[in-house]
């Protein structure tokens, strides 16, 4: 037999030397995060927006078509702050050996091959 849920209008958690931190029912209705930095509370959708332009921001990602190059130039539409970000490669075809990354700025990167490629490639930066 199915259980209504139980109903409560504030969760508290008390991790210790952190400080406490509620998850509560807003007068609205909404749900809101109250923590010793937001002590007024902060609605959870808000957060979920922030965290989605976040990720959205630390992550670049396209493609790119080679003929007959031994380097692409990658550049950003839009820079990092600064050059520290991981770059990963997905090859569509065996790009012949060894591959390396140069040229690695806040506004993009150089893909070098030993030798020309024919190949088509997507590139994914995810910003530390």
């Amino acid at each position: 037999m199915p259980q209504d849920p139980f109903k409560v209008d504030q969760l508290q958690i008390e991790p210790a030397a952190l400080g406490t931190r509620k998850i509560r029912r807003n007068a609205d209705g909404s749900l809101e995060f109250v923590d010793p930095t937001y002590t007024s509370g902060i609605k959870l959708s808000t957060l979920a927006t922030a965290g989605t332009a976040a990720l959205a921001a630390a992550v670049k990602t396209d493609t790119k078509s080679l003929v007959a190059a031994d380097a692409v130039a990658v550049v950003f539409g839009s820079v990092y702050a600064d050059a520290i970000y991981s770059i990963m490669v997905e090859f569509d075809d065996d790009p012949g050996g060894a591959w390396w990354i140069t040229a690695k700025t806040a506004s993009g990167f150089t893909i070098n091959f030993p030798a020309p490629v024919t190949l088509g490639l997507r590139w994914t930066t995810i910003r530390l």
